[in-house]
């Protein structure tokens, strides 16, 4: 059953937002300026400008700081050129600004490609003053909208330092907006944890004693000249250097663990197990009512393997049993019913409903000496076609719904006898598919080609942390979590940036191995959308 303590991550992953300040509440109707804290497009030369910045990313993986925020940030390739130049041209600094956005629009920027597949060590962010203009957005939703931005940081891009800096004063005089805008950063400086979100007030490095703000500074009294980026540059100098040299932020993972050997688990950020059930199994899944959904290897009580639903208590919802040799797939699906696959004399997949009704079967080709290596986690995706890993064919099939094979996705790239038998494949955005290739130590990411666009190797890794990889899972940021099935003493979990640096491991006290796992919350953090696993 489940403990206190376990109880709260199962609501805090059911959660449809991510954590917030309690004080950061709305009052009242929604402002003219639209939601600050929820993803917001824009169109024309800002999405131009948007996809001009996601090809600065895929062209810059090493990167080490960003700027993010709107016209301000954006002027460092205008008039701050040549103070960027000066302080981070050799630094590995990307420029994420946009002019005209608020933080609705920046929110929309990271989960639309900013900052996927790279691993800085610190992200500089100063938005929110296209926000404080009129009516359009009161304090505490701007603050809010800045509390968005920092968590979706915090989510996407665990491992990065978070340097937070003040709005900056408007205005040639003291005036109303600047009013609001301090109130809007005495809120926001809460959000510095002294470990990973880091808050920075310089705005009053800008006004002059009487607290005006001259034309040589800001010429529009808002924009800044090459004098106010190098005020800006000398003013974060300090606190940067420290961050890019400082240790990175520690990435706690809570994760669902299942395998042959070993009880179905949740372990929670500490590494304590805060719910265990003796059901063994292949797959398995935390839903988003909080129940544990499980695919059941074979047992005296289902001998033909099976699936079952848990509560958070403990408690049977629903199970099914397999009438063939083994079930090693279950995935709820949006309609309720839920995808399981069978492994046997008819290999097939099937969509089961909550009273235990087949309504679809769809049948599957690969060998049929072996029950055991016919498949592993299929998975129905967006477009209704299944993706099926098929181990000893060393092949990844998709299908549409009447069994017509689609496409195959080979994984004999090196020989059978290096036995890349597939486990694990997973559609990932832009199209691509990431592969667990089990007794080959090796994950590999094709395109729709075919072509091998990625791989992870204990070559690249220098080390045999990858002992049969067995479950992967693509995390937001464009990390990868591989399990090591075969370390039954070493590191049986483990998490690799794109350019194959470890930045998390995980041991388990149970030495029996796991087979697949699930990402629950990072950082204390539910994950945005639905895993790729």
């Amino acid at each position: 059953m489940l403990t206190t303590r376990s109880m709260a991550l199962v609501l805090l992953h059911r959660a449809s937002t991510l954590l917030s300040l309690s004080a950061i509440t709305f009052a009242g109707p929604l402002a003219q300026g639209g939601a600050s804290d929820e993803p917001a497009a824009r169109e024309g030369w800002h999405l131009e400008r948007h996809n001009e910045l996601n090809n600065r990313v895929l062209a810059t993986k090493d990167a080490e700081i960003l700027f993010i925020g709107d016209s301000i940030t954006q002027s460092w390739e205008g008039a701050g050129k040549a103070v960027w130049s000066r302080h981070y041209g050799d630094r590995k600094a990307i420029n994420l600004g946009i002019s005209g956005d608020r933080t609705q629009h920046v929110l929309w920027r990271l989960e639309n490609g900013n900052v996927d597949g790279i691993d800085p060590r610190v992200a500089v962010v100063m938005i929110g003053t296209n926000n404080s203009n009129g009516q359009d957005n009161t304090v505490r939703e701007i603050a809010r909208g800045i509390t968005a931005i920092v968590e979706s940081l915090r989510a996407k891009l665990p491992h990065t330092h978070v340097l937070l800096l003040d709005i900056f004063p408007r205005g040639a005089e003291p005036n109303a907006q600047r009013g609001k805008i301090l109130q809007v950063n005495q809120i926001v400086r809460r959000l510095d944890d002294g470990e990973a979100v880091h808050y920075l007030s310089i705005g009053q490095r800008f006004l002059e004693e009487d607290g005006t703000i001259t034309r040589a500074i800001m010429p529009d009294a808002l924009h800044l000249t090459p004098a106010g980026y190098e005020i800006w540059a000398e003013a974060i100098e300090a606190p940067l250097e420290r961050l890019l040299q400082a240790p990175r932020p520690a990435i706690r993972h809570s994760i669902l663990v299942v395998g042959h050997g070993r009880p179905s688990a949740i372990i929670d950020e500490t590494g304590e197990v805060v719910w265990s059930h003796p059901a063994r199994a292949s797959d398995g899944c935390l839903l988003a009512n909080g129940n544990v959904l499980l695919a059941l290897y074979p047992s005296t009580e289902y001998p033909g393997g099976g699936m079952l639903e848990l509560t958070a208590e403990g408690l049977e919802v629903f199970s099914w049993k397999g009438t063939q040799k083994e079930v090693s797939t279950a995935q709820r699906l949006e309609n309720g019913n839920t995808l399981i696959n069978e492994s046997g004399p008819e290999p097939r997949i099937l969509e089961i409903t909550p009273e235990g009704e087949t309504v679809r079967s769809t049948p599957l080709v690969c060998q049929l000496q072996n029950a055991h290596m016919q498949t592993r986690m299929a998975r129905r995706l967006a477009n209704g076609n299944f993706l099926v890993p098929h181990l000893l064919d060393f092949a990844v099939k998709e299908y549409d719904a009447s069994g017509a094979v689609l496409r195959t996705i080979p994984t004999d790239h090196r020989g059978r006898d290096i036995h890349d038998w597939p486990f694990t494949a997973i559609r990932v955005p832009g199209g691509n598919t990431l592969i667990g290739c089990t007794h080959g130590n090796r994950v590999i990411e094709v395109d729709p080609g075919n072509n091998v666009t990625w791989q992870l190797t204990n070559e690249d890794l220098g080390s045999d942390l990858i002992r049969d990889a067995c479950g992967v899972q693509r995390l937001p940021n464009g990390n990868t979590l591989i399990t090591s099935y075969a370390a039954r003493d070493g590191i049986n979990l483990f998490e690799v940036t794109p350019s194959k640096r470890v930045v998390w491991t995980w041991k388990d006290a149970n030495t029996s191995g796991v087979h697949h796992f699930q990402v629950l919350t990072t950082n204390g953090r539910p994950l945005r959308g639905a895993p790729l696993r």
